[in-house]
């Protein structure tokens, strides 16, 4: 009987990992192709460039409102389910946006496919927190945040090609074949985690919520982790735009321009990892915070200097990758640790308020922007120094509190 047991736990930490690597592979590489085709949507359909952005926004905006709700149920229905329900819907919606025949359709679609993709991380952090605890959980986080930042590397290169040469429609339509063979790989593969489902109780779920938010350190490391995720997103919706559009990058090699930073931010993150078994955990996210401050700061320096290419301004921005890469993984592993009771619900909130901000983020950010990098450099700047001052505060706050 320990045998057995042995053996389903070796395979679970083997197999879970994998299968939630790939459910967030394929909704990441939807925002990757999205982003990286904006200046081909917005040709196509002729419209302005902040509602161009907004193909990006409202598919965040989407996958965070459907996030709250998939977490209260995962931690009630199971993790399998709610996999396969939103895999399948995602799939769908994919199909949509493929043969949308006017920017309205194509919003809507998004919109749906954003619901669709909810699951991806709220699910994948409540799976892993399942089966993983302690510094193990922090490292495996890590690790899916690597690999994951791998498809962001890559699908740029590949989207822009795709892009140049079959059309947006065509690379929205491999998004729906990925989508699917998610979907039955899901069926086949995804094992359940949760140990004890319950009945779903409305008042419970709500009641989890507010235990939740109760948690100082929860708070503390949410708020952090929720505008750094925004302002990767934030930049996300504008560097096509920029490079594309005002600093004449051809949009077939626009991956080209994104793929090192992105090489910089998966070894960063598996240096995290490594780095996260010896190393107090604030110290990486403060170190984060830095890099990602000094990488905008200069930036703006730069630009009253001396003229920036998109060369320059990429090698700068290595900086804030290798920040995002310390921050993301073990602020995440630290967040959904706070409540291990409400793996579900803890990382529900926090991906929804990630995808809410960045959504509110790309919205508020397109009101000033001018085709130069220099918006976006004081608004990560800004943000950036907040996060420090807040991680700083918000720890004495707390000790005081409860001393």
């Amino acid at each position: 009987m320990k045998s057995n047991r042995f053996k389903f736990m070796v395979q679970h930490k083997i197999l879970v990992p994998v299968m939630v690597t790939f459910i967030i592979l394929i909704a990441e590489v939807a925002v990757s192709f999205n982003s990286v085709l904006m200046p081909t949507i917005k040709n196509s359909f002729g419209i302005s460039e902040q509602l161009a952005q907004m193909t990006v926004g409202i598919s965040l905006f989407a996958l965070g409102f459907a996030g709250v709700i998939y977490g209260g149920l995962a931690d009630n229905l199971g993790r399998r389910p709610i996999f396969l329900f939103s895999m399948s819907f995602f799939c769908f919606t994919a199909l949509i946006a493929t043969i949308a025949p006017s920017i309205e359709i194509f919003l809507l679609a998004r919109f749906l496919q954003g619901i669709g993709s909810g699951a991806g991380w709220v699910v994948g952090n409540a799976c892993l927190r399942d089966v993983f605890g302690g510094r193990s959980y922090t490292q495996v986080m890590n690790y899916v945040h690597a690999v994951a930042g791998i498809t962001p590397a890559v699908a740029p290169v590949i989207g822009s090609y795709l892009g140049a040469y079959i059309g947006w429609r065509y690379t929205f339509f491999i998004l729906f074949i990925f989508s699917f063979l998610g979907t039955l790989l899901i069926y086949s593969f995804q094992p359940e985690t949760l140990q004890k489902k319950k009945p779903i109780c409305v008042k419970q779920i709500l009641r989890s919520y507010v235990e939740v938010l109760r948690s100082p350190q929860y708070v503390r490391y949410l708020v952090v982790k929720v505008l750094t995720v925004m302002l990767i997103f934030t930049e996300v919706s504008n560097l096509p735009l920029i490079f594309v559009e005002h600093m004449n990058v051809p949009a077939q090699y626009y991956g080209f321009f994104i793929f090192p930073v992105l090489i910089v931010y998966v070894i960063s993150t598996f240096l995290s990892s490594k780095l996260c078994q010896h190393l107090d955990i604030d110290r990486l996210i403060e170190l984060g915070l830095f890099l990602l401050l000094s990488s905008n700061a200069t930036l703006l320096l730069l630009h009253y200097l001396i003229p920036l290419s998109p060369i320059l301004i990429q090698c700068v921005k290595a900086l804030s990758y290798m920040g995002w890469a310390f921050v993301f993984g073990n602020a995440t592993a630290q967040i959904v640790s706070a409540v291990p009771r409400y793996a579900g619900v803890a990382s529900a909130m926090m991906i929804a308020l990630e995808m809410l901000f960045s959504s509110l983020g790309i919205f508020f950010l397109s009101f000033f922007f001018n085709g130069t990098i220099v918006p976006l450099c004081w608004f990560m700047t800004l943000v950036s120094c907040f996060c420090l001052i807040f991680l700083r505060f918000y720890k004495r706050e707390a000790i005081a509190m409860y001393s």
